[in-house]
């Protein structure tokens, strides 16, 4: 059940991922006055950290489940 939760994680990240990107490429990119490497190396790489920390919840909603169905099956 725990990789249903990481799995869930990393799609949903993966998809504000891109929806972060697209953003930034449509309104961002051209408020900033920066070419599209320059942008995404200075600030769409630090996009990547959502998609890292959706997978992390996604890990802790399973231990919590995993560890509430312990706690059930033992009481």
């Amino acid at each position: 059940m725990r990789d249903r939760f990481v799995r869930e994680g990393a799609l949903l990240g993966a998809v504000w991922l891109l929806i972060n990107w697209a953003l930034g490429a449509a309104f961002l990119l051209p408020l900033s006055g920066m070419d599209a490497g320059t942008y995404m190396a200075e600030i769409g790489l630090r996009y990547l950290t959502i998609p890292i920390i959706a997978v992390g919840i996604g890990y802790a909603a399973g231990q919590a489940v995993r560890g509430a169905t312990v706690r059930r099956t033992r009481a």
